[in-house]
């Protein structure tokens, strides 16, 4: 029997990540709410596992609901989702949590990050909570980027992001295309293998823009494609004029998680380019 999660979180995004993520083990349901009003009445019924709790949420406050669900549940375990850092105000910690999930985390890591959790003992209202961490990845193999940046230090900056999202969704490639070039990559595969890759991801970019054409379109361009196989998911963000960034990793991710760690990567890379 599947053990209940409820995962109250004011971003749906974040929330939409969680619930795929641990669903995907099989162990577990999750119900999302992006608000704490019927936080108690929901717990009222039997059968919940645990719950956790975004610090962020404003609609009641998080302190007022978690102090309600304490009040009513004793022994279910909890885990919050702190604002800023990995340490919850006093008045959290006071309660008896049984874990802290810090931004960003390694998702892969998240489903024995619960089970700690449920298994760890309510620890009394003076000791400090467990702080639920995962223990650092392993670096994926980076490759050093390729033309199309204006120095190295430039370089340096491109290789990182890229690096840490192969690392989030242990990807085979994630690759950073302009125009014909691929400017950067990261992941297992190797540059003479990535190349071909990218430039086969410029040619399905460029087909897009013929495609809004027939459509009569022509202003219009897509910011993302995806093309999935049996074994494979190539997902693809627009990131500013020509720039693109793409991810080729196992089909069995959840959409959800790669469109969100990709967006962000993303977002991370124009704002580096943009002050290049």
């Amino acid at each position: 029997m599947k053990q209940r999660i409820l995962v109250i979180d004011p971003d749906i995004g974040f929330a939409t990540l969680l619930k795929e993520s641990l669903e995907q083990t099989q162990l577990y349901e999750i119900i999302t709410a992006h608000d704490g009003q019927g936080a108690p009445g929901a717990l009222a019924q039997d059968g919940w596992a645990m719950m956790i709790l975004d610090l962020g949420l404003n609609d009641p406050p998080a302190a007022q609901v978690a102090q309600s669900v304490r009040a009513q549940h004793p022994e279910l375990p909890l885990i919050v989702i702190p604002l800023d850092g990995d340490t919850p105000p006093p008045e959290i910690s006071a309660l008896g949590i049984q874990g802290v999930l810090t931004k960003p985390f390694f998702l892969p890591d998240l489903p024995s990050l619960v089970a700690r959790a449920m298994s760890a003992q309510s620890p009394t209202p003076a000791s400090p909570a467990m702080v639920v961490t995962p223990e650092p990845p392993p670096q994926p193999a980076l490759v050093e980027p390729s033309r199309g940046t204006r120095s190295t230090g430039d370089k340096a900056k491109l290789a990182a992001p890229l690096s840490a999202l192969a690392r989030e969704l242990n990807a085979e490639a994630v690759m950073l295309t302009c125009g014909d070039d691929l400017v950067a990559h990261a992941g297992r595969l190797a540059r003479e293998e990535a190349e071909p890759l990218g430039r086969v991801i410029v040619a399905s970019w460029r087909a897009s823009a013929q495609v809004a054409k027939l459509l009569g379109r022509e202003k219009v361009r897509f910011e993302q494609s995806m093309h999935e196989g049996g074994d494979y998911v190539l997902y693809s963000l627009s990131v500013a004029g020509e720039m693109v960034l793409s991810v080729a990793l196992n089909s069995h991710t959840p959409l959800g998680i790669v469109r969100y760690h990709t967006k962000h990567t993303a977002e991370t890379i124009a704002k580096l380019t943009a002050s290049a």
